[in-house]
């Protein structure tokens, strides 16, 4: 019997979950998390890191994506941004 991997069990991602999933993904093997280290640093659960990398949530709760910033060590505005909530003149016109 033949073992699927989580990657042939994914949805392809697309459109703006699809930034958000690269965005998260990237940030988390760059510090050199697991998906299950993420959630907990977090205070999520796994399969919401799953979703999130697989591309299937496309507005994830503001506190869930702070807490993810957070232990990622990366900006929340650019998180906003690869959801598509924000864009570079948005942010250009508050400043």
């Amino acid at each position: 019997m033949s073992r699927r991997t989580s990657a042939t069990r994914q949805r392809p991602r697309s459109g703006k979950a699809a930034t958000f999933a690269e965005f998260i993904e990237t940030a988390r093997t760059r510090q050199g998390l697991t998906r299950a280290g993420l959630a907990a640093a977090a205070a999520v659960d796994r399969a919401t890191v799953f979703r999130w990398e697989a591309g299937s949530t496309t507005r994830p709760p503001a506190d869930q994506i702070r807490r993810a910033c957070a232990v990622l060590d990366v900006n929340y505005v650019d998180a906003l941004k690869s959801l598509g909530e924000l864009t570079d003149d948005e942010i250009a016109q508050a400043a």
